[in-house]
């Protein structure tokens, strides 16, 4: 008798019902399901410790947010789905082979599919250099450290998940590293002050791929369209850290008008599985199922390596306000140019009590930071604001505000000239060691001080145009310079 073909959603179905009439509390207490570990492998392994290690990106003004356009992709950029079973590859497929060939291609202006598929990288280059033992199941941070220090090869040049590497290899992946990596959110922060939902579709916006950890239930493996819905009787699990079934993915789009508004993500199932290997998700859907967001960052020119093989020109630009409180706007300025790095000083004095916050821009992508230092040589690091938040500000907008909401700085009772210094960097720096040296140095003016220790990283003055109506530069370097400062004095009477 000829075999019948039997319609997937058939299949699922079945599933539905059979798995609806169990108890899901005795049964299954996180009711996840059993997944086909050979036919829909994961293999996310989700350690929080490593997680925190992970710098998170500093949250943008919320007009930004509200700003996203309804619908962005980049999955013009994408591969084709691969298919990583029977191994527990995810977290190597979809940042190795999913978001860094996305990136390469998207910076090489590539949009053929079968191009780009053919210059894509290997998952497996990097699964075993985080995983030494066999082929089934990583942590995520070791993989983003590999793409950062080392690169990736090629998957036409590491086609196996088999321990093989050489000084020829390691000069392959060399020219493939990643500048830097962020998460998208602080799931262990007090407070999360714009939802993961809007910080993804950010990311998309400006053209990043995000690397997703999610929970897959049973009924994620039998998606038998483009779009996947979850179970009535699936919930996620108590507690991603101890939870099976977590997998990395990539989401590639975003579309508030399909499905109520939903993300499409790049798997690693193959092009058989739900939509030539890609399904939507809804974002209620992806609000409970998702535990990690990352962002894998290319886009910052860094600079070369001396002796330089070759002249690269190394542009910043970026703006300051320091706005006060109730709707006051801005403290006006005006720019004194007689030190060697120019300071802009308030117009005016401002007495104690007064609340302001600044207001940090940056129109070239870049490493961020600022620090103030009052009349006592006491320092303080203003940005990044916390230990875990990353200088990172790599978007078409960056406009970050400090504090952030509704707070606010008060001047205190020390009269005198308070000043903040931001420095604007195409590489990372130790902003507290800067400022701790910055403060220690008491003799000579701020610019000079700044001098003495970031001597040779600093843009040469000439090339750096500093504007005269507003705090406000933009430089080129030809000369492999890193970093411009932003000098503010505020009067305090």
């Amino acid at each position: 008798m000829p075999y019948k073909f039997v319609h997937p959603f058939l299949i699922y179905c079945l599933i539905a019902l059979l798995f609806g009439c169990q108890n899901p509390t005795t049964n299954n207490p996180n009711n996840i399901g059993e997944l086909n570990k050979d036919q829909f492998a994961t293999g996310f392994i989700f350690d929080e410790e490593s997680e925190k290690q992970i710098p998170v990106e500093a949250d943008l003004i919320r007009s930004i947010y509200k700003n996203n356009s309804p619908a962005e992709s980049v999955k013009q950029w994408a591969p084709v789905p691969q298919n990583q079973n029977p191994y527990g590859t995810c977290v190597s497929f979809s940042t190795a082979f999913a978001a860094r060939t996305i990136l390469y291609a998207r910076d090489s202006r590539l949009n053929d599919q079968a191009s780009i598929t053919r210059i894509a990288f290997s998952p497996y280059f990097v699964h075993g250099l985080i995983n030494e033992t066999d082929c089934n199941g990583a942590d995520i941070y070791p993989a983003l450290n590999v793409l950062k220090d080392i690169g990736v090869t090629q998957f036409k040049d590491y086609p196996n998940c088999i321990r093989s590497y050489s000084k020829e290899t390691y000069n392959k992946a060399a020219p493939y590293r990643i500048n830097d990596f962020v998460r998208l959110y602080d799931r262990y922060g007090e407070d999360l002050f714009v939802n993961k939902i809007d910080k993804v579709k950010n990311a998309i916006q400006n053209h990043f791929p995000v690397v997703i950890g999610m929970a897959v239930p049973l009924s994620f493996q039998l998606t038998p369209s483009d779009l996947w819905q979850p179970l009535p009787n699936e919930f996620p699990p108590f507690s991603f850290s101890s939870g099976t079934n977590l997998h990395a993915m990539c989401i590639v789009s975003y579309d508030d008008n399909k499905y109520g508004g939903a993300f499409e993500i790049m798997n690693s199932w193959g092009t058989q599985w739900a939509n030539k290997g890609f399904v939507w998700v809804k974002y209620s859907d992806f609000d409970k199922w998702s535990f990690a967001a990352y962002k894998l960052i290319t886009n910052i020119k860094p600079p070369q390596p001396t002796p330089t093989p070759k002249p690269q020109e190394l542009k910043l630009a970026g703006s300051f306000n320091i706005l006060l409180s109730d709707n006051q706007g801005n403290m006006p300025t005006t720019l004194n140019s007689s030190d060697q790095y120019p300071i802009y000083q308030t117009s005016k004095a401002y007495s104690s009590g007064t609340q302001f916050k600044l207001q940090i821009n940056n129109q070239q992508p870049a490493y961020v930071y600022a620090f103030s230092i009052d009349q006592s040589n006491h320092s303080v690091v203003c940005f990044p604001y916390n230990s875990n938040i990353s200088p990172i500000l790599n978007n078409l907008i960056n406009t970050v505000e400090i504090p952030y909401a509704q707070k606010y700085f008060t001047l205190d009772n020390q009269t005198g000239t308070d000043y903040f210094c931001l420095l604007y960097s195409n590489k990372s720096l130790n902003i507290e060691d800067i400022a701790r040296q910055v403060a220690n140095n008491p003799s000579g003016s701020l610019p000079q001080r700044l001098n003495a220790v970031l001597g040779n990283d600093l843009f040469k003055p000439a090339n750096i145009n500093y504007q005269t109506d507003r705090i406000a530069f933009r430089a080129a370097s030809p000369d492999n310079k890193s970093v411009v400062p932003l000098i503010i004095a505020v009067k305090h009477q």
